[in-house]
């Protein structure tokens, strides 16, 4: 298993994981979460959610897409704008689980 909760804007900074060593910025909206123990495989299921504090006219989400890829060291993903058709975004709450 593993979990983290960050700041996905500037310079993104964990305010609390389990087995995350660390967030790699692969620019807007794009991270990676890297484990500290490997997972035992790549089938592992993930859950993840991504919002500003406070703004309550906006719908954000974390998801799979472009670029994103589960791998026993780390899962890449994206946070992005449902209001914006899509468009990869920075958001000050990112929260991603996965679970083995």
């Amino acid at each position: 298993r593993a979990w983290v909760n960050f700041n996905g804007t500037g310079t993104v900074a964990i305010r609390g994981s389990g087995n995350v060593s660390s967030i790699t910025d692969h620019g807007t909206g794009e991270y990676t979460a890297n484990f500290t123990s490997t997972m035992p495989d790549v089938n592992y299921v993930t859950t993840q959610m991504s919002g500003n504090d406070g703004d309550s006219a906006t719908s954000w989400t974390a998801i799979f897409g472009a670029n994103a890829s589960r791998a026993t060291t780390g899962v890449r993903f994206r946070t992005i704008s449902v209001a914006a058709s899509g468009s990869s975004v920075d958001t000050l709450v990112v929260n991603i689980a996965c679970f083995r």
